[in-house]
């Protein structure tokens, strides 16, 4: 236990160290900075191809309410309110319209693999085509594989013999607690494994999965503490509070996925995951 600790701390250090010494914080403001200007084609590009399979309806439902209500915090409920107003007028828009923004969310799909591709080093890009691919596959599936991992949870909890244990041993409250991070970890394991152009140990996917699903978990508890209790953007800007604020966390959003892919290269580098 010693030993791994030590391993994982290693790890650590030279994430944080490429992450400054590679100048990573310029690629985390503009990745930032894209998603602002991408984001409702992107999530509109998403719900349009999640609409041709509308049996899996209620599962893609759920899924796209636990992303809302868990990738922004509680603070940012008007920008869920504005994205779903846009995708209800979505469908009014003319054929140009719609292409532009299709291509708007392939452009910021090719930013975040080229980001992860610079972070593992990967010189040849022939298979370019093929993370670009799979990426975008796992972002039209991940709300189906957040609603499954929900209807699962859910139906484990409806068993007589679970829900007698859950019951007697008070275990709901922590269940529904570490839920959260238990999909997130899932989510960034798939992509620190899946899209990279090189072969990346399932082991070492988990465990910067495992780091990234924890530091977001915190930082959305922190940041809906700070928002809630120093309220000087508020101040400052008015009814415009919302934009730096938003902006402000898809910043630590995006340091969360490089430092998390940072964390697991590092940790193939050192030679701790085989």
């Amino acid at each position: 236990m010693v030993k791994l600790t030590r391993m994982g701390l290693s790890a650590f250090r030279l994430a944080l160290q490429r992450f400054l010494d590679e100048q990573f914080a310029y690629r985390v403001s503009a990745l930032a900075f894209t998603t602002l200007l991408a984001l409702v084609p992107f999530v509109f590009v998403i719900m349009f191809a999640m609409s041709f399979f509308p049996s899996f309806s209620s599962v893609i439902s759920l899924g796209e309410k636990y992303i809302l209500t868990n990738f922004m915090p509680a603070s940012a409920s008007s920008i869920q309110d504005y994205f779903q107003d846009f995708i209800r007028q979505a469908g009014q828009l003319p054929f140009i319209s719609i292409v532009f923004l299709f291509v708007t969310a392939i452009m910021m799909v090719n930013t975040i693999v080229d980001t992860l591709n610079d972070i593992w080093r990967v010189q040849e890009r022939k298979n370019r085509l093929y993370s670009l691919f799979i990426f975008s596959i796992m972002l039209l599936l991940t709300p189906v594989i957040i609603g499954i991992c929900l209807f699962l949870v859910a139906y484990l909890f409806t068993m007589q013999a679970i829900a007698r244990a859950v019951s007697v041993f008070d275990l709901s409250r922590y269940i529904l607690a570490s839920l959260p991070i238990l999909i997130n970890t899932l989510i960034f394991s798939l992509l620190y494994i899946l899209v990279p152009n090189t072969r990346v140990p399932w082991g070492a996917g988990l465990l910067g999965g495992l780091l990234a699903g924890v530091m977001f978990e915190a930082a959305r508890y922190g940041f809906a503490f700070y928002v809630s209790r120093f309220p000087s953007y508020e101040l400052i800007y008015g009814a415009f509070s919302i934009l730096p604020l938003f902006l402000l966390w898809l910043y630590l959003f995006w340091f969360i996925v490089i430092f998390g892919a940072l964390f697991t290269q590092s940790h193939v580098r050192l030679g701790n995951t085989p």
